[in-house]
């Protein structure tokens, strides 16, 4: 038998008499640490110390989570004054995760992940986010599985605390932008963000009485009580009622709590990202606001106009678009000139662009500018001459609906060509309000392509 070979039995050796007796054997640990700090774990013994350790503390982790400052275990049935097996498996938990944390390779990410999923009620739950998020950095298979990590955690915690736990992490810890894509789909937050009325709905709905014809059905069996056990159990109802009239009040409550706390990280995190001129983050950060908007506060929206058009010609094209359907889906009705939307579209619409891919984004960004607020009629016609170029370029249908109905709106007709003279300017000026109103000599063009 080589070295390699007798490291894994001797490993499994520690670990299957940790597992069969962890108050008795709990003390082997210390032999598996020693051998990650030594050097004897080179290679892939590394990635089996990890494992291995990860298979033993599922199988002795309890389901409470150990409060040692208070010295105390809390626990669903009791407080009960902390044990000495609990320090001691806190303590060998608390190594495994720094071990983990400080590591950058992938068997520590892949062993993260695991830890994640399996412990995120125990102790040490803000490190493990921390390592996970730094492992989704890149586009590494490594990488994946950790962002699917962070995705499914955000997606099935009830509870809202391990919600705030990513989001607090996110605000200190580099993570990869797919991280703030998952954030727009949190089953918790979309609950907490629909209307009582609907609640109510899907309540009723999922509680609704046993028909008539269910309850006189071949399988339902009438139940014959007497009068004092329809008293015994009318009374035994009615406390039933109230218990659980309690309980649902001191949940909601803290539902409420946990809400405010994500609320509030969520807004702390756009602003930051915004703040910090993170590109390659923006557009989630579009759609997030855009989906949220109903939490952000009144005091902040000033601010954050000037931060959401600051950079916005300096963000990607697909980017470019989320951020202009965001700046006028949150500012629409208000009374902003949006001018520097219109030179960022018009810019956007060049007949030589080879980055204009979305036409739908674009078509509805310019329907939310130029139709539902009414812009100068000089900028309509600036734009539309700029779209019928482009139509006349390459074949884009939505374009060719804006023409019909912007023209429409804007009572345009093409077949003024009255001018008494056409003005130079340069075709590559993206200041609409500066470019001069010529007539609309291609659109003889584009009716003949049509």
């Amino acid at each position: 038998m080589n070295k390699m070979d007798s490291q894994k039995s001797r490993i499994a050796s520690i670990c299957t008499k940790i597992i069969e007796e962890p108050q008795e054997n709990l003390k082997m640990m210390e032999e598996l640490f020693r051998m990650l700090s030594d050097g004897r774990s080179e290679g892939g013994a590394k990635g089996i110390i990890y494992l291995s350790l990860l298979k033993v503390f599922k199988a002795i982790i309890p389901l409470y989570k150990v409060r040692s400052l208070k010295d105390i275990v809390k626990d669903k049935r009791d407080n009960l004054h902390i044990k000495d097996y609990d320090r001691s498996l806190l303590k060998w938990y608390a190594s495994y995760i720094k071990i983990l944390v400080d590591d950058m390779s992938d068997e520590s990410y892949i062993s993260l992940c695991e830890v994640l999923q399996h412990f995120d009620h125990f102790n040490c739950t803000d490190k493990i986010v921390s390592g996970v998020l730094r492992g989704s950095l890149g586009r590494r298979p490594v990488s994946m599985l950790c962002c699917d990590t962070i995705k499914s955690k955000l997606r099935s915690d009830c509870s809202g605390e391990l919600i705030v736990i990513i989001l607090d992490q996110m605000l200190d810890f580099e993570h990869n932008p797919l991280v703030l894509e998952y954030l727009v789909d949190i089953p918790f937050v979309n609950n907490s963000l629909k209307s009582d009325e609907e609640k109510a709905r899907e309540y009723w709905e999922a509680n609704r009485s046993v028909s008539r014809r269910e309850k006189n059905s071949i399988f339902h069996r009438k139940q014959i009580f007497s009068k004092k056990l329809k008293k015994m159990e009318k009374e035994r109802l009615k406390i039933q009622s109230q218990v659980r009239d309690e309980e649902d009040i001191e949940e909601r409550v803290e539902e409420i709590k946990t809400c405010k706390k994500i609320y509030d990280v969520i807004q702390r995190l756009y602003f930051t990202i915004l703040k910090r001129n993170r590109y390659e983050y923006y557009k989630y950060v579009f759609i997030g606001l855009v989906k949220y908007r109903k939490i952000l506060r009144p005091e902040f929206m000033e601010g954050l106009y000037f931060l959401l058009n600051n950079n916005l010609s300096k963000v990607p094209p697909d980017a470019k678009i989320q951020g202009i359907l965001c700046i006028l889906t949150l500012y629409g009705d208000e009374c902003y000139d949006f001018n520097g939307l219109v030179d960022l579209v018009y810019s956007m619409i060049h007949p030589m662009n080879p980055e204009l891919a979305d036409n739908d984004g674009v078509s509805k960004a310019i329907k939310l500018l130029f139709i539902k607020i009414r812009q100068p009629i000089h900028r309509a016609h600036v734009l539309l001459k700029r779209l019928i170029l482009c139509c006349c370029s390459r074949s884009i249908p939505e374009f060719r609906l804006l023409i019909k109905d912007i023209s429409a709106y804007y009572d345009i007709e093409f077949s003024d060509c009255t001018s008494p003279k056409c003005r130079e300017f340069d075709q590559d000026a993206v200041h609409v309000d500066s470019i001069p109103d010529n007539p609309f000599f291609e659109y003889f063009l584009y009716k003949q392509i049509l």
